[in-house]
């Protein structure tokens, strides 16, 4: 009767009937409510409560991951972008780049199209050994290095950018359309830049130098210096499974291979984790099994570590160079004396003994293209050649330097500023006069004189 009375109330202050008496009515409690609440519809509770809940149903279903034709790319999607940094604009980057490589990075991993590449030093069966090794194996290998070699997971993302493009400029397709721009590094950026969401990132021109730089001695950024040695070590790592007494060489002959799923034998370096201002857990770096990195450990201690100059042998290295003094191969010279008393040798001349000597030791073939590595080298040994052997003129040489800028004229008048070693005529056990009398006529017709140190300053005076 509740929901009536009210109804009949409610009436009541309607216009009366023929009889003048109220008339009445009856009508549901929720039909009269719409009067007051303006509802005309009903809701259910639980769509409601959706407001403040989040249910299975609001929940995006997760994107599944793409899918490459290369076994090693598809792992390392897993290994690196599910990792929790690595998200956004970021992470479809990285994809993108996965993408290229996976289609277009079945080609050689080293380029000397360009006269400025830093390739074009390596020896040929250096460089024909690391041209069997595709580009996209050698871009993971580096970018996976890289990574790992971050201290904080938040660089991560970076990383993996800078390692997967910084050899973007060698796909063949870019090589023929933009070589003329400039070497590989200039094309890489060229072709990142192009790369859906990079021109959009905050950190793109510090990413970019980077990759311009990873083959200079010097590179300005934190990014820069690590991918350099990133690069260096994969370097070194290559060519170290590939010398043939090397057990990697078949393993790395078949994972060289298009799409080949072999697992690869990386060097593992540890990294510290973040640390943050709050107490909220700071996402870790991805871990691999602990088989893999005792063997990874293994190699590389066995590849990678400071190579022992003490073992090479002075004397045989003073023989080595005893024997090109004055003479002139393939048209040109690398060892020559001059009147004053001094043996003067091109620093690939003794480079090339030392590698000879040290049975073309891996870590000195990856150093023809690391000009600071092969620099600290030659250093070293000529180091060692003045305090053991006293066979260095350091009388010539600056302060922190082992050449000495020689100006080489040639007969036509023309003359060169070349940085060369100056070595004691007497090491080599012969006088001034007698290694005079060894230049043959071609070598005459190529220098007329070598002005050396001081001597060269005195010719300027007078």
């Amino acid at each position: 009767m509740g929901t009536y009375a009210v109804a009949q109330l409610r009436s009541s202050k309607d216009s009366s009937g023929d009889d003048g008496k109220p008339r009445q009515e009856e009508q549901s409690l929720a039909d009269i409510s719409r009067l007051w609440t303006g509802k005309e519809t009903e809701l259910d509770f639980r769509d409601i409560a959706r407001i403040w809940r989040t249910t299975p149903e609001a929940k995006a279903e997760p994107k599944p991951p793409p899918t490459y034709r290369c076994p090693e790319i598809q792992r390392f999607h897993a290994k690196w972008v599910s990792h929790p940094v690595v998200k956004d604009m970021k992470k479809e980057i990285v994809e993108g780049l996965l993408a290229l490589l996976d289609r277009d990075g079945d080609c050689p991993s080293v380029v000397q199209k360009n006269s400025s590449e830093a390739e074009k030093k390596y020896a040929p069966n250096v460089f024909d050994m690391l041209a069997s090794i595709p580009l996209w194996k050698h871009s993971l290998e580096v970018a996976n290095h890289l990574a790992e070699a971050m201290n904080q997971a938040m660089l991560i993302p970076d990383a993996l950018i800078a390692g997967l493009g910084h050899d973007l400029g060698k796909i063949p397709a870019y090589q023929n359309t933009l070589y003329l721009t400039g070497d590989h590094p200039i094309i890489s950026i060229i072709v990142l830049h192009k790369t859906p969401g990079f021109e959009s990132m905050s950190n793109r021109d510090e990413i970019s130098l980077a990759i311009r730089q990873h083959h200079l001695l010097n590179p300005e950024s934190s990014l820069g210096r690590a991918l350099k040695e990133a690069d260096h070590q994969v370097r070194l790592l290559e060519i170290s499974r590939q010398t043939p007494s090397s057990p990697e060489t078949e393993k790395t002959e078949q994972a060289s291979l298009p799409w080949n799923s072999s697992s690869r034998k990386q060097p593992q370096v540890k990294s510290k984790p973040e640390k943050a201002d709050s107490e909220s857990e700071v996402p870790q770096l991805p871990t691999v099994p602990n088989r893999e990195k005792e063997e990874s450990a293994d190699l590389q201690e066995n590849v990678s570590g400071d190579f022992d100059l003490s073992s090479i042998d002075l004397d045989r290295l003073l023989k080595g160079l005893r024997r090109k003094i004055n003479k002139v191969e393939k048209n040109r010279w690398s060892v020559i004396s001059v009147p004053e008393g001094w043996v003067l040798a091109q620093p690939d001349a003794l480079w090339s003994e030392v590698k000879r000597l040290a049975n073309n030791a891996p870590i000195l073939l990856a150093a023809d293209a690391n000009e600071q590595n092969k620099r600290e080298m030659l250093k070293a040994v000529v180091q060692r050649l003045a305090d053991e052997q006293k066979a260095i003129a350091t009388e010539l040489l600056g302060e922190g330097y082992y050449t000495t800028q020689c100006l080489v004229v040639m007969p036509s008048g023309k003359s060169m500023r070349v940085p060369l070693i100056p070595f004691r005529a007497e090491i080599f056990s012969n006088v001034p006069s007698k290694l005079e009398v060894l230049k043959s006529d071609t070598l005459n017709r190529m220098i007329k004189k070598v002005k050396v140190g001081n001597a060269e300053k005195k010719d300027q005076t007078e």
